[in-house]
C-alpha cells in the first residue's frame, strides 16, 4: 500500500517538474532558415536567425501559457492528494496528463508521415535530418511549378524523454493504484 503511494508521490511530482520547465521538448528545422522550438507550453519559431515568438506566435503562446499556468495547478493539486495519501493512506488519483501529452507527439510523427507521403508520394521517417525535394507541381493549392529541396531537420531534444518517461511512470503507477483499489474492495 505505501510503495503505491509512493509511486503516486513521484508520478505527481515528475508531473510537476514536467509543467514548470521552461525547456523545449521538439526541434524542427527547415533547410536552416525556419527553426522552431516546441513543448506544449511554448513554441519559439526562428525565421533567418531572428525570433518571431513575439510577433508571429505571441496569440498562440499567450494560450499555451495559459495551458502551462492551468497544468503546474493541477499538478500541484495532485501532489497535496498523492502526499495526504500517504499521510492519511488513501489511494489518490495518478496524473496522466505527462502519457498523454507524450502520446500526443508521437502520433504527431505519424500524422507528419501520412502527410508526407500524400504530398510526395514517399513514406519517410520523420525523425533525425534528412533531405526532402518537395514538387511544387504536387501540391494543388499552390498553383504553381517547380521544385523546392530542402534538408529537414526533426528531433526530440531531452525534455521530451523526461516527459515520456514520466508518463510511461505514470501509467504504470495508474496501473498500481487500480490494483489497489480492487484489493481494498474486497
Amino acid at each position: 500500500m505505501i510503495s503505491g503511494a509512493l509511486f503516486r508521490l513521484i508520478s505527481s511530482f515528475s508531473y510537476f517538474i514536467v509543467a514548470v520547465s521552461p525547456l523545449p521538448w521538439w526541434y524542427t528545422s527547415i533547410g536552416g532558415a525556419i527553426n522552431v522550438y516546441d513543448s506544449p507550453f511554448f513554441v519559439n519559431v526562428y525565421y533567418m536567425e531572428q525570433n518571431l515568438s513575439c510577433t508571429l506566435v505571441y496569440p498562440i503562446n499567450l494560450l499555451l501559457i495559459s495551458l502551462r499556468l492551468a497544468e503546474v495547478f493541477t499538478s500541484v493539486v495532485y501532489l497535496f492528494s498523492s502526499v495526504e495519501g500517504i499521510v492519511k493512506g488513501k489511494i489518490s488519483d495518478t496524473p496522466l496528463f505527462t502519457f498523454y501529452v507524450s502520446l500526443f507527439y508521437l502520433l504527431d510523427l505519424i500524422l507528419f508521415s501520412v502527410i508526407d507521403y500524400f504530398m510526395i508520394g514517399k513514406l519517410i521517417a520523420p525523425v533525425g535530418a534528412f533531405k526532402e525535394n518537395v514538387s511544387l507541381s504536387r501540391i494543388p493549392f499552390l498553383n504553381l511549378n517547380g521544385d523546392i529541396s530542402a534538408e529537414i531537420t526533426n528531433y526530440p531534444l531531452p525534455m521530451f524523454y523526461v516527459t515520456l518517461a514520466s508518463g510511461l511512470f505514470s501509467l504504470v503507477t495508474a496501473i498500481i493504484s487500480n490494483d489497489e483499489r480492487k484489493i481494498t474492495r474486497r
